[in-house]
């Protein structure tokens, strides 16, 4: 299996362009977002309806609404929540549970001065996953760019061999995982010491989780790919279920 790895290796570093993309521009657009991502505001928006007496607060930006949003503009974060009057009270509407409803209604009164609760506030290392979520998922099954050539008279050949299908698949699937982990991880950290990120949770803790998510892109990769016939139809499937499971995680 060593021996193939190495052979599919091989055939990647000796192609210029695969390099270029998959070696250069991804982590400069990974080490970009990055760092735009942990400086982007977080101020929250929230939707008014009716006369409800708020408490002006300048990390928050309340918009008076005439009716109620859809549930589609609060799951998009349009709307970070929603203060609806109902009579002499008011009622919070978000998608975020009702711990966090009753306490924005606590916080929008002035009851408290900030939702700072880790339970209640995600930190700078979800948004960050979050956002590399689409990008490794889309680029898991880009990298077997060799998977569908060898499906086409190599991997007989090498099947003909001592190397067994499980050998020979979990090769392409160590080379992807390589190729998906290590860079992102070299950025990210590069990114975190130049840019002084301080992250939400440690350091090791972040790299488990980018390293399960580059686990979970591999493997959805390789499935892909083997039930489709070409390259091109992988693609087209794999993109279009990792866009509508990023939007809707």
């Amino acid at each position: 299996m060593l021996k193939l790895m190495k052979l599919v290796l091989y055939r990647i570093i000796h192609n210029k362009d695969f390099l270029i993309v998959y070696l250069i521009l991804i982590p400069t657009v990974i080490g970009i977002a990055v760092y735009f991502t942990n400086t982007v505001s977080l101020n929250m928006r929230i939707g008014v309806i009716g006369e409800v007496e708020v408490v002006e607060n300048d990390k928050v930006k309340y918009v008076y609404l005439d009716d109620v949003p859809n549930n589609s503009q609060l799951v998009l974060n349009e709307y970070d929540a929603v203060v609806v009057q109902e009579g002499n009270d008011f009622k919070v509407q978000s998608t975020k549970g009702e711990e966090y409803n009753q306490a924005l209604k606590l916080f929008v009164t002035g009851q408290i001065t900030s939702l700072q609760d880790d339970s209640l506030q995600r930190g700078n290392a979800t948004t960050i996953i979050g956002f590399l979520m689409m990008v490794v998922l889309l680029l898991g099954g880009q990298i077997y760019c060799y998977y569908f050539d060898e499906r086409n008279g190599i991997n007989k050949r090498i099947l003909s061999t001592s190397i067994g299908c499980r050998q020979y698949m979990l090769s392409h699937f160590s080379v992807t995982l390589m190729f998906l982990f290590i860079p992102a991880v070299v950025v990210i950290c590069g990114c975190v010491t130049v840019f002084n990120i301080v992250l939400s949770i440690p350091m090791w803790e972040f790299v488990l989780v980018l390293l399960l998510l580059c686990f979970f892109s591999a493997s959805f990769g390789l499935w892909m790919n083997s039930l489709c016939n070409s390259m091109d139809e992988s693609l087209m499937f794999g993109n279009m279920f990792a866009i509508a499971g990023s939007i809707v995680a």
